[in-house]
């Protein structure tokens, strides 16, 4: 009773407490409580409705009507706070006013942002059709590999599948909005103008911008952006911008997220014994005996009865990505340039394997402005990639790890590996480059020689043009050859008065696994592709009445070859090259590929005061 006594007087004393602070509070409102009144305009002095004015602090609150008028008892020291659909907030202090009037400019900011579209740039307020942009940071904001990953879950209506995570053959997959056929529906990928180029062999650090066209905006494009258009802007200098330098490194880990987990070799073989008891089988001519299963739990015989977790045994810890990038940026009133170099390097995640990408990337862009007239401009991107794999896929080796038995040993205790569950699997050993190789190399330059004219006497009238050369070549080389898995002579083994713990070497037999002898296929192609543009830009303004319209031609020609050769029946799986292999069966094989196109385009645009009519492509 004496302890209920005391926790009463506590609540007592809090309650006093708490009520003497509500009445102070409230005295010390009512002191400094003020009727505050006023009108919210726009720029051009129209009352605008709903407006939302909310006491800074607090969750006092009202909405202007429609005279744009509006009251609220507030702190004569307060901040009011104007907020309104398409614009920031702005905040406004009190100072003991009682008449408060703000001007506030309507207009969606977003509206005014320019937005690159097709063949040029637009105020956002003036396209017609969806476009969705991403700046530099939006892209950079993840350290991946590839552009096509950088964009996951930032394009609103863009579906983007990463199939593959091996280390070159990750890109992902984009459809724009779903699947428009039942044939390629991949969205059409233009970078700095020119059709055609590979988005993920850019270092995402030199991108400035994408921005991803559907509907009507992608017009322009006709028939080719009918699965819509991603425009791919690369960084340049800045005209009257300070010299800057830019370095980043990144060195990331990775891991997988989640992992099957697989039966012991204990669990494996008591299940096997108790499915063949529901079928009736005789204990004796099981699979594995109750001592088996014995032997299995103790460890205690590596060489017959081993326990291997193929998961662990075949996959590393980790795999390691980074990469690196240095910039200069900068540029005066003559001249404004921008120069990169980046590296990217990833590896594979299976043990000793022999799986890496490599990436080397350069950009150079200068601008220089001849004189009030003439611009000149060139831009010169270049990569080089280097793939190196086994002989096997990726998928032939992950599902080699998963499907082989914990009853089968990866490795022997004398360091040879153990037998395959099926056509060679043994990831151990089909991971690494035992098996033969996979190597190629792919090298691309991308140029562009740029031009623009401001015709003397025709103020708004541009003259623009140019000339883009692209060099895209490759190398792969597949060499394979047999592997050597080993299976134990069990029974002899066993009859030599062996019983599991003693040493096996002298009983293993090597068996030759995947093809029957080394052969060889080397390729080699290039392709080259020639864009020219001509365009006359007219922009014409006349009192509210806002004119934009061009007019251009474009040519593009694209020639591309390679030759395929092969070669089996080596003097020795130590020479990969041609010339080592045997004249039987020996083939080879060519292939050409041309294209070439003219397009005659233009767009005409009318606005006025800000408001949007027509567009027409």
């Amino acid at each position: 009773m004496k302890r209920i006594l005391l926790s009463s007087g506590i609540f007592t004393r809090l309650f006093i407490c708490l009520f003497t602070l509500t009445i102070l509070q409230f005295t010390t409102s009512a002191q400094n409580s003020n009727l505050v009144k006023g009108i919210v305009t726009n720029s051009k002095g129209e009352p605008l409705a709903g407006v939302n004015i909310t006491s800074k602090g607090t969750t006092n609150a009202v909405v202007s009507d429609a005279a744009g008028n509006y009251s609220i008892n507030t702190g004569s020291q307060s901040t009011l706070i104007f907020s309104f659909v398409g614009i920031a907030p702005k905040e406004v202090p009190v100072n003991g006013q009682s008449a408060v009037n703000v001007q506030l400019d309507a207009e969606d900011k977003t509206l005014s942002d320019v937005v690159v579209i097709g063949y040029g740039s637009q105020r956002k307020v003036n396209v017609i059709g969806s476009v969705v942009t991403l700046s530099s940071k939006d892209i950079t904001a993840a350290p991946v590999s590839n552009i096509s990953n950088a964009i996951a879950g930032r394009l609103p209506g863009a579906v983007i599948q990463q199939s593959n995570g091996e280390p070159g053959k990750d890109g992902a997959s984009i459809t724009i909005r779903g699947l428009a056929t039942l044939g390629n529906n991949e969205p059409l990928v233009v970078i700095d103008g020119i059709l055609g180029r590979d988005m993920n062999s850019l270092n995402p650090n030199d991108v400035e911008s994408i921005s991803v066209l559907k509907d009507a905006s992608a017009a322009i494009y006709g028939a080719r952006a009918a699965n819509g258009v991603i425009l791919i802007t690369t960084k340049k200098g800045k005209e009257g911008g300070p010299l800057t330098i830019n370095y980043s490194f990144f060195q990331g880990f990775l891991q997988p997220t989640r992992l099957p987990k697989m039966a012991d070799a204990t669990s494996y073989a008591e299940m096997i014994r108790e499915v063949q008891t529901y079928g009736g089988v005789d204990p004796t001519n099981m699979k594995f005996s109750q001592d088996d299963i014995d032997k299995y739990r103790s460890g205690k015989f590596p060489w017959t009865h081993p326990n291997t977790d193929w998961l662990d045994a075949s996959l590393a810890k980790y795999s390691m990505t980074s990469n690196q990038n240095v910039s200069i940026n900068g540029g005066n009133k003559i001249v404004d340039y921008y120069v990169s170099f980046g590296t990217q390097h990833d590896d594979g995640i299976f043990k000793n394997s022999a799986t890496s990408f490599r990436r080397y990337n350069i950009k150079t862009t200068f601008n220089a402005r001849v004189n009030d007239y003439l611009t000149l401009g060139l831009d010169i991107n270049g990569s080089q990639e280097t793939r190196n794999y086994p002989s096997v896929s990726a998928g032939f080796n992950f599902e080699g790890a998963v499907k082989s038995l914990p009853t089968s040993p990866a490795f022997y205790p004398n360091g040879l590996p153990g037998p395959d569950i099926a056509y060679g699997q043994n990831p151990v050993v089909t991971s690494t480059n035992q098996t033969g190789f996979d190597n190629g190399n792919r090298y691309r330059a991308n140029t562009i020689f740029s031009a623009a004219l401001k015709i003397p006497g025709v103020k708004g009238l541009v003259l623009s043009g140019y000339y883009a050369y692209d060099l895209n070549f490759g190398q792969e080389k597949i060499f394979q050859k047999p592997w050597i898995l080993y299976q134990l002579d069990e029974p002899a083994y066993l009859a030599a008065g062996n019983t599991g713990v003693e040493d096996g070497s002298a009983f293993l037999v090597g068996t030759p696994k995947g093809t029957s002898d080394p052969n060889l296929t080397n390729v080699y192609d290039d392709a080259r592709t020639k864009t020219f543009n001509l365009k006359a830009d007219y922009t014409k303004k006349i009192g509210d009445h806002n004119i934009s319209a061009f007019a251009a031609l474009e040519t593009s020609e694209y020639n591309g070859k390679g030759i395929q050769a092969f070669r089996r029946y080596f003097i020795s799986d130590q020479l990969p090259y041609l010339f080592a292999g045997g004249d039987a069966e020996k083939n080879n094989s060519e292939i050409v590929s041309i294209d070439s196109r003219v397009n005659y385009f233009g767009r005409l645009s009318y606005n006025y005061t800000e408001t949007y009519l027509f567009q027409f492509s």
